[in-house]
């Protein structure tokens, strides 16, 4: 699993909105260098550093199951996933510059109730339920993921859309699980 994941993955950085994710076993240590991998076992599964947020200054795991980890809260079942789930949303993330963005925090997943309000389809490649969700239609993008937070797990949801009528509706929709909303 760690060998194939430095030889496939080692040495890969690319940038998302506001930060830049380094794969690899090594990495640079802060005062220069090349660091060790490093790694321990928890609940008995065997977990090895596997990259970094550069800005976000968060580190990345990946256990021997394949799941990645970040700060120790599962983020994704693969690599590839993790990945996958980057390049949609930077490439949403460029294409939504003349369209509206929202996100909410909720208390539980309301991502089903929201994709069958707006009749969206999923995006299978970018599909890792329970970790993240993706669904569009038209000029509507919406992901769903897991947040943790000094309160617990809660859940993210982002709305990417043309028309301000797409984030009253799903306002409705997710009313009733809101912990917070930002644009």
């Amino acid at each position: 699993m760690f060998v194939d994941f430095q030889e496939d993955f080692g040495g890969v950085s690319y940038a998302i909105p506001g930060d830049v994710v380094s794969l690899g076993l090594w990495r640079y240590a802060g005062a220069g260098g090349m660091t060790e991998p490093h790694g321990g076992v928890e609940d008995g599964l065997f977990w090895g550093a596997c990259g970094e947020f550069k800005y976000g200054q968060e580190d990345l795991s990946l256990r021997q199951d394949g799941v990645i980890l970040e700060a120790d809260n599962i983020v994704a079942s693969s690599v590839e996933r993790f990945i996958e789930n980057h390049a949609l949303f930077s490439w949403v993330h460029d294409r939504s510059l003349g369209l509206g963005r929202r996100r909410w925090i909720l208390s539980r997943c309301r991502g089903e109730d929201v994709r069958a309000e707006l009749g969206l389809s999923p995006v299978v490649d970018a599909m890792d339920a329970p970790f993240f969700s993706w669904w569009e239609g038209g000029d509507v993008f919406v992901r769903e993921g897991l947040y943790w937070s000094v309160g617990g797990r809660r859940v993210v949801l982002q709305v990417f859309s043309g028309s301000g009528n797409v984030f009253e509706r799903v306002g409705r929709v997710v009313a009733d699980a809101v912990v917070s909303e930002w644009e």
